[in-house]
C-alpha cells in the first residue's frame, strides 16, 4: 500500500524513478492470512497451532515432527502466495499507468529458508543451496521472455541494471553484468564465492560443483550438483584437483577481502533491537 500511495501522492508521473520494496512476509514468523491458504486448497491452521509451529521452529527445531514440518511448509507457501498477490498489485499499478513496458522490474530475495535440510531450520549463516539459491526475475524493455539456466550472482545485479539503463558502471561497483544473457547472448559462467559464519566458512560454486571450506579447521566438502543437487554426498576425496582449483580461488578472495578491512566502532543495541533480531532469526 505504501508503494501505491507513493505513486499517487509523490511521483509526478514524468521523472524517472527508482522504487525499492522490501517484502518481509516470506520470512519467519509464518502467519499468512487464511484466504491465501484457502486459495492453495490448504485448510487454515488455528492461531494456536501457528504460534506453536513458529515457536518450536525458532526455539526447539529438533522437536519438530514430520507433521510439523509439513504444516510449516503450508504456512510458507501461504506467505509466498500472499506476497505474490501484493507484488501483483504494484505491477497492476504500473500497467494502469501505461508504464510497465518501459519500466525495469526485478524480483529477487536475499536468502532462502531451510526446513530440515542438513538438519537445519530457518536461515542461519550456512551455505547450502536451500539458503543460497533464490528467485531472480528480470523484466525490462526490449527483453523477450526466456528462462536462463546459467548461474549468476546477486552481486552481478547492480552492473546489470547499469547496463540495461545504458549508464556507465562506476568503478566501485562489483560483479559482472549478465545483461547479455538476458538479451539471448552467450557468456562465460562466473564462479560465485560467498562467506558464512563471519568469514569462517567459504563456498565456491559453479553450475556443476560446490566446494565448502572451513578456513580455520582447513576442512573441505565438495558436491557434484549435477548428480547430487541436495548436497548430500561429499566427493572431495574423489576430485582433489577440483578442490585445489576452488581453494586457490577462495584464498585469493580472502586476500582481496583482507585488503579492505577497516576498524569499525563498537555498536550498542537496545534490548528491543536485540529481541527484534532474535525474532527474525539473526541472534
Amino acid at each position: 500500500q505504501n508503494a501505491l500511495d507513493w505513486f499517487n501522492e509523490t511521483w509526478d508521473g514524468e521523472e524517472p524513478f527508482f522504487l525499492w520494496l522490501h517484502y518481509m512476509d516470506v520470512h519467519y514468523p509464518f502467519q499468512p492470512p487464511e484466504r491465501f491458504l484457502e486459495e492453495l486448497d490448504i485448510d487454515p491452521l488455528s492461531k494456536r497451532r501457528v504460534a506453536e509451529l513458529n515457536g518450536k521452529m525458532q526455539e526447539n527445531p529438533k522437536e519438530l515432527t514430520e507433521e510439523d514440518v509439513d504444516d510449516l511448509l503450508k504456512l510458507y507457501d501461504g506467505e509466498i502466495r500472499f506476497t505474490d498477490h501484493y507484488i501483483g498489485k504494484v505491477l497492476d499499478e504500473l500497467e494502469e499507468r501505461d508504464i510497465l513496458d518501459e519500466t525495469i522490474v526485478v524480483i529477487t530475495a536475499d536468502h532462502g529458508e531451510a526446513f530440515g535440510e542438513h538438519g537445519r531450520f530457518g536461515h542461519h549463516p550456512y551455505l547450502y543451496d536451500e539458503l543460497l539459491r533464490v528467485p531472480l526475475i528480470v523484466h525490462a524493455p526490449g527483453l523477450e521472455s526466456r528462462t536462463i539456466d546459467q548461474q549468476v550472482s546477486l552481486l552481478d545485479l547492480s552492473p546489470t541494471l547499469y547496463d540495461l539503463l545504458d549508464i556507465e558502471t562506476p568503478d566501485a561497483v562489483q560483479g559482472t553484468s549478465f545483461a547479455p544473457l538476458l538479451r539471448g547472448k552467450e557468456m562465460n559462467e562466473e564462479v560465485a564465492i560467498t562467506t558464512g559464519k563471519g568469514g569462517g566458512t567459504l563456498a565456491c560454486r559453479t553450475s556443476q560443483w560446490k566446494c565448502f571450506w572451513q578456513v580455520e579447521e582447513n576442512e573441505v566438502e565438495l558436491y557434484d550438483l549435477q548428480q547430487d543437487p541436495d548436497e548430500l554426498n561429499d566427493v572431495s576425496r574423489d576430485h582433489p584437483d577440483v578442490v585445489a582449483e576452488f581453494q586457490e580461488k577462495m584464498e585469493a578472495y580472502l586476500e582481496a577481502a583482507e585488503g579492505t578491512e577497516i576498524d569499525l566502532p563498537d555498536i550498542e543495541t537496545s534490548i528491543e533491537v536485540e529481541q527484534r533480531l532474535r525474532d527474525l532469526g539473526y541472534r
